[in-house]
């Protein structure tokens, strides 16, 4: 970031920020300093080494930390042009006094963040709950019908949350991390190289933690990344860039292992015998011919 961007000899820590115990020091400072570029109303591009020299941490902690305060509503990702996530603080200030020049940081007296009543909050974690367990669903629906054993979704939903503290920052990867894996696999069987089994789920997220080798939490997931797993009629052509699907086309559905909620926006597959290519539109929920 550029100093000149901002004219500031310091930072002043909030007594409510500095007491809060839902954000670890690194989180509280990152915030901190993303709030001293973007309280008013403004946004801004923080790159994992900006924030690896700032903390004195390695890159992929810096992305780590930065989408903890994403997750937990301290911080607002604003956009995402295809290479930079910009973000903007959460935090809004208010005061009970006339904004007077020699009140000094007292203008800044109280803080809130902008989701912060009680109900509203309540509203958002049940949603929130509510879309992550889904979403865990999906991906445990995926891990038995690549092979996988697993339990009941609610017995590997509560478990899967008590091993892991960061819960909700994983779920949204698992999926992702998956379908690397059995992409991975394929080429392994097709090669006639060697690839574990899959394990139980339980082990799988947890002493194994293999999703980690796969995914790493914090990127940006683009349309780069879609990568259909069920279909063996669908396969990825080098020089076009995109997959290639040999088979019969009814104008919608792809037999691509996604759902019309789940499939990447902008997925790219080439028809055969010059067909033509398709594109998933993701507000239309349709594919559109190009």
């Amino acid at each position: 970031m550029d100093e000149n961007e901002r004219k500031v000899k310091g930072i002043w820590i909030p007594i409510e920020i500095w007491k809060d115990k839902n954000l670890t020091w690194n989180e509280k400072i990152l915030f901190l300093e993303i709030d001293s570029y973007t309280s008013k109303d403004n946004d801004c591009f923080f790159s994992n080494e900006y924030i690896s020299e700032l903390l004195g941490i390695s890159q992929t902690n810096a992305n780590k930390v930065l989408s903890s305060l994403i997750s937990k509503g301290y911080v607002v990702k604003t956009k995402f042009d295809g290479r930079r996530r910009y973000v903007k603080t959460a935090l809004s200030y208010s005061t009970t006094l006339p904004c007077q020049e020699q009140q000094g940081f007292h203008t800044r007296a109280l803080y809130i963040l902008n989701n912060n009543t009680s109900v509203e909050n309540n509203k958002t974690n049940n949603k929130e709950i509510k879309e992550l367990k889904e979403k865990f669903a999906t991906f445990v629906s995926l891990y038995r019908k690549a092979g996988g054993r697993v339990r009941g979704v609610d017995t590997e939903f509560e478990d899967f949350c008590k091993r892991h503290k960061d819960w909700k920052l994983i779920i949204p990867y698992l999926e992702i991390a998956l379908q690397r894996e059995i992409k991975a696999r394929n080429q392994a069987k097709s090669s006639k190289t060697f690839f574990p089994e899959m394990k139980m789920l339980q082990t799988y997220l947890g002493k194994q933690r293999a999703w980690e080798y796969y995914v790493t939490i914090g990127e940006d997931i683009t349309k780069e990344e879609y990568t259909p797993v069920c279909a063996s009629s669908l396969s990825w052509n080098d020089y076009y860039k995109c997959y290639l699907y040999v088979g019969f086309w009814d104008g919608h559905y792809m037999p691509d292992g996604y759902t019309d909620e789940n499939r990447p926006n902008g997925a790219s597959v080439m028809l055969n015998n010059g067909r033509g290519t398709v594109v998933w539109n993701k507000e239309q929920k349709k594919w559109v011919k190009q």
